[in-house]
């Protein structure tokens, strides 16, 4: 559960970063997924395609309740890599 846990955290937040530059809890995503385990674990025993289904289902209410917040006072690590460490790589590989 903790690998599947953690392969859902990093693709979504990979996309959300990407595609609207927000971030997905991982701490609340676990917690999220951790009051849904018993069933998943009931569906996974039935079949691994049934608790597929379930996870596709809730995908949409589980980003939506595990962004982060935005804290004004301090830049999270993903824009602070964003902001200082992406155009240094840019200007090495313009001087390659």
């Amino acid at each position: 559960m903790a690998i599947l846990i953690f392969r859902i955290h990093g693709e979504i937040n990979a996309r959300m970063w990407n595609s609207k530059k927000r971030e997905l809890s991982f701490e609340k995503l676990y917690k999220r997924i951790q009051e849904r385990a018993f069933h998943i674990f009931e569906l996974l025993k039935i079949s691994i395609s049934s608790a597929i289904i379930y996870l596709s289902n809730e995908i949409n209410r589980l980003i939506k309740n595990c962004m982060k917040g935005k804290q004004l006072s301090r830049k999270s690590t993903l824009e602070k890599i964003d902001e200082d460490i992406l155009p240094n790589i840019n200007e090495v590989n313009v001087v390659s």
